[in-house]
C-alpha cells in the first residue's frame, strides 16, 4: 500500500507537471499567433481613425501575412485619396475666389457649406466664421433665405432678382440650383450677380 501510495503521488505530481507545462506551451503558442492579430487589429483601427502615417506590422503567419498586404495597400490608397481630395480642394477654392460672381452652397437644412469671397463681399458677411452655421444666422435677408429654400426643393433651376438695401441699393440676379451628394443629402448652390 505504501509503495502503491508512493507510485500515486509520484503519478499525481508527474501529471499535474505535464498539465502546467502544457498550458505554458499553448499560452505561448496562443500569445505567439495572437500577437500580430493584435497588432493588425490596432493598425486597422488607427487606419480607420485617419492616422495614414500607421505602418501595417509584418507577420510570419501566412495568412495573416495576406491581410497584412492587404491594408498596407489599403493604407497606400487613403493616402493617394487624400492627396486627390486635397489637390481638388484647392483648385476648387482657386476657381471660386477667382470668380466674380458670389457662390454659395447650403445642405438642406440651410447650413451654409461653403461662400465665396464675393458673395462674402455682397452679403457683408466674413468667410470663415460663416461656413457650417446657419443661414438665418448668417444672412439677414429673408429673400435670400427664402431663395435659398425654393433652390433646394425644386429640381430645375432657379433665378430671381432681389435687391440688397444698404448705404447704396444693389440689384442681384441670384441662380440656385439644387444639389445631391454622394450620400443622397440634397441642398443648393446660389450663384450671386451684381446687375446694378
Amino acid at each position: 500500500d505504501r509503495d502503491l501510495a508512493t507510485w500515486q503521488r509520484t503519478l499525481l505530481a508527474g501529471c499535474l507537471g505535464t498539465t502546467a507545462c502544457a498550458v505554458a506551451a499553448g499560452y505561448a503558442l496562443a500569445r505567439r499567433v495572437t500577437r500580430p492579430i493584435d497588432e493588425l487589429r490596432a493598425a486597422a483601427a488607427r487606419l480607420a481613425g485617419g492616422d495614414t502615417t500607421t505602418a501595417v506590422p509584418a507577420t510570419e503567419v501566412a495568412e495573416l501575412a495576406d491581410l497584412a498586404t492587404a491594408l498596407s495597400r489599403l493604407r497606400a490608397q487613403l493616402v493617394e485619396r487624400g492627396l486627390t481630395i486635397g489637390r481638388q480642394g484647392t483648385q476648387q477654392e482657386a476657381v471660386l475666389g477667382s470668380m466674380i460672381e458670389g457662390v454659395l452652397a447650403v445642405d438642406a437644412r440651410q447650413r451654409l457649406l461653403g461662400i465665396n469671397r464675393a458673395a462674402a463681399d455682397l452679403l457683408d458677411v466674413d468667410p470663415d466664421e460663416s461656413a457650417g452655421r446657419l443661414l438665418i444666422d448668417v444672412i439677414r435677408n429673408p429673400d435670400l433665405r427664402r431663395f435659398a429654400l425654393t433652390a433646394i426643393d425644386c429640381r430645375a433651376p432657379v433665378e430671381d432678382d432681389l435687391v440688397l438695401h444698404g448705404p447704396r441699393d444693389r440689384t442681384i440676379r441670384l441662380r440656385g440650383t439644387a444639389r445631391r451628394d454622394a450620400s443622397g443629402e440634397g441642398g443648393a448652390v446660389i450663384v450671386l450677380n451684381d446687375v446694378t
